[in-house]
């Protein structure tokens, strides 16, 4: 199932949509059903009210812990749910949310004009 509503994904490795139901997966699976992704930093900054809660008067909390800077890389999923950067000395975390938050863009493979060189039939695996 496709879905046609952004995913926002979250410092703290969750996501947001919509859509009802949308997330009851995996967000690296996620990813590959929503044509939009972005990241709540790169978009939201501390305007995020699930990472940033509001205090009084609707100003945002200050910076958390978990704020860190996004990788310029650009974060790719694959139909497998492997995951990959291109930028190469980024690695990939066990937790695949943490990982896809780190990044101000993420894609699904499907979404590369040339077609995944990983995913297409008949490719090296």
């Amino acid at each position: 199932m496709a879905c046609s509503q952004p995913l926002l994904i979250h410092s703290d490795g969750t996501g947001t949509c919509t859509v009802p139901g949308c997330l009851a997966t995996t967000l690296a699976d996620a990813v590959l059903r929503h044509r939009m992704v972005v990241n709540c930093g790169a978009v939201l900054g501390r305007r995020c009210t699930v990472c940033h809660r509001p205090g009084p008067a609707g100003v945002p909390a200050p910076d958390t812990p978990g704020d860190r800077r996004l990788c310029e890389g650009s974060a790719l999923v694959h139909v497998d749910l492997g995951v990959e950067c291109s930028l190469p000395s980024c690695e990939t975390d066990a937790d695949r949310g943490s990982w896809l938050a780190r990044h101000a863009d993420i894609r699904s493979c499907s979404s590369l004009p040339e077609g995944c060189g990983v995913c297409a039939p008949g490719s090296p695996a």
